[in-house]
């Protein structure tokens, strides 16, 4: 009898190792359990964006009602690189939440500390197949998957369509030459042709990417390590930061200004008819269509211009979910929430409210809106080679500020592009060997 009892206690166990080890936990008889969750606010019911805040209020209820031994508590994380390092601080300190909202670059930074937790036995197989595989390669790292991306937000020129079909122009040329001569005509008093970001922030980087892509140029090699400054990636970053440079002192087309504006600010001066064109993402139409709907109606879209024989690489860019708890009771009740945020349904009205371009293909294929907005149909029509996640490596935040850090004083020649280069590199290959040991 004794040895009966015994072998049922260690298949009880044994069971119990075996459903935490793959995941598959059953949260629903467990005792109520308060998770915590950090994100960006416009990823919460905390969002300005008036039509998000109604879904996601929507979907915290429903998940309440259907959970009811399950709540989630938010926290709205910092703007900028700022949120970053307050998720590395608490997880040097052991003080991270269950699972978190991580904008796709953090990724690999956060899987090197070992802060995220694999997903593959949480996160179903048939459920996986309907996203993007670049957006599920970006997140894997030897075999295992440690965050789902939930957006990709397209980059490129957004311009007042009025202004240049009065200029002659039935849409802005893609082709360098032709792009210079036709912004010239858009000039007028107190009206730029076209603003960049131009400040030490990723806004400008992720700008500045599709063309050093475009170029042929990588930032790191194999191993992660900075290689922006050798060779042909050198030329790359060269004809890019030459680029912004002249379209300031050279063409004349932008204003110096733009060296200490993000395009968080740069919208205002679109809305006030000073810059003709505005260099964006799909992520920030929809809050346009809400503040100014009768300029909405009049948008047009177009790639960024480049020289014959060379195409604008497209982004894939957004923000991922992610666990960090390990313990397998909390990351069973984690995946309930995320799997719910991150549903067919829930993440398509989200994509939809956002104006986020949808990673999951049955979005893409169904959504209506998608279909049938003006401003989107146009950006999806954009044909790109292929389209690329920033670089998942630890060393790639670092990276991009540095990168960032120097345009502003390329564009007002204070520094020539190599100098800005050789001081991106300096710093970039600095953090790596900190990073590397």
């Amino acid at each position: 009898m004794k040895r009966l009892l015994l072998l049922s206690l260690v298949f009880a166990v044994m069971f119990s190792i075996s459903a935490f080890a793959t995941g598959k936990v059953d949260v629903t008889e467990q005792k109520p359990i308060t998770l915590k969750y950090w994100t960006n606010d416009s990823f919460s019911p905390s969002t300005s964006l008036m039509t998000a805040k109604v879904v996601y209020e929507r979907i915290f209820a429903d998940f309440a009602k259907e959970n009811p031994n399950i709540k989630v508590e938010y926290e709205v994380l910092p703007g900028g690189t700022e949120a970053l390092q307050k998720v590395l601080a608490a997880g040097s300190v052991n003080q991270l939440p269950d699972f978190g909202a991580n904008d796709g670059f953090w990724v690999a930074r956060l899987v090197q500390s070992g802060y995220l937790q694999p997903l593959n036995d949480l996160w179903p197989r048939n459920d996986r197949a309907d996203f993007l595989k670049d957006a599920v390669d970006a997140v894997t790292f030897d075999g295992k998957i440690y965050a789902v991306w939930f957006y990709n937000g397209l980059r490129s020129l957004v311009y007042n369509k009025k202004v240049v079909n009065d200029a002659g122009y039935a849409t802005l040329p893609e082709e360098r030459q032709e792009y210079i001569a036709a912004s010239k005509k858009l000039l007028g008093k107190d009206q730029w042709a076209v603003m960049y970001s131009g400040d030490k922030t990723e806004y400008t980087t992720l700008h500045v990417l599709p063309y050093f892509w475009g170029y042929g140029g990588s930032l790191v090699d194999e191993k992660g390590k900075p290689v922006f400054h050798e060779g042909k990636n050198r030329e790359a970053l060269k004809r890019t930061y030459e680029w912004y440079r002249d379209m300031v002192q050279t063409h004349k087309i932008m204003p110096p200004e733009v060296a200490n504006l993000d395009e968080k600010k740069i919208v205002d001066y679109f809305y006030a008819g000073q810059t003709v064109q505005w260099a964006t993402s799909t992520s920030r139409m929809q809050t346009m269509k809400q503040n100014r709907p009768d300029l909405y109606d009049s948008l047009g879209v177009a790639n960024y211009p480049i020289e014959k024989g060379y195409k604008i690489v497209g982004h894939l860019s957004g923000w991922t979910y992610g666990i960090f708890t390990k313990d397998p009771v909390r990351q069973a009740a984690s995946w309930k929430f995320l799997a719910a945020l991150t549903s067919a349904k829930n993440l398509g009205e989200l994509n939809e409210v956002h104006g986020h371009i949808p990673v999951r293909t049955s979005i893409i294929k169904t959504s209506a809106f998608f279909k049938e907005d003006p401003v989107f149909k146009q950006w999806l029509s954009i044909k790109y080679p292929s389209l690329k996640a920033r670089d998942p490596v630890p060393v790639y935040p670092t990276a991009s500020l540095e990168i960032a850090a120097q345009m502003g004083s390329v564009i007002l020649g204070k520094i020539t592009p190599d100098q800005a280069i050789d001081a991106a590199a300096k710093a970039s290959l600095e953090e790596y060997e900190r990073t590397a040991r």
